[in-house]
């Protein structure tokens, strides 16, 4: 029975979002993983919160988030990597991707842009999703 109370929200949500993507403009190539076995690209609306920024997402919005293969994140050959993993918080070991074949030779893991963030930041749709691109946009900014 709180539905007047969720709508706004969600509108106050949406208006911070679309404030902060005026802001942005970085034009980067940037990989979410969801999770690591097997290495799962994070989709739903992470995408949407990567264009924002005006980067490029490894998969599109509104699609759930699914296995992504070695082949296609080398062609992707992302700027940043970011381990966002369900339910590890802060604990995502990234030197997990230095064990799969062929990563070793994307730009991001040569250039030590592998990131770790709070997967709660990213892997549930609410209010701390703002947070989550703040978080974004300060990877965006290193790379």
């Amino acid at each position: 029975n709180r539905g007047a109370e969720a709508r706004e929200l969600m509108y106050k949500i949406r208006d911070q979002l679309t404030a902060m993507a005026k802001e942005f403009g970085f034009n980067k190539k940037i990989y979410v993983e969801e999770w690591h076995k097997p290495p799962t690209a994070s989709a739903n609306w992470v995408p949407d919160l990567i264009r924002l920024l005006g980067c490029s997402a490894i998969v599109n919005s509104g699609n759930y988030s699914s296995p992504v293969s070695t082949e296609a994140v080398k062609k992707f050959d992302p700027d940043a990597i970011v381990l966002s993993w369900c339910g590890f918080g802060t604990k995502a070991d990234g030197n997990q991707l230095l064990e799969r074949d062929g990563w070793s030779e994307l730009r991001a893991v040569q250039n030590n842009n592998v990131f770790i963030i709070d997967d709660s930041f990213l892997n549930r749709p609410g209010p701390r999703i703002t947070e989550g691109l703040r978080v974004l946009k300060e990877i965006a900014s290193r790379c």
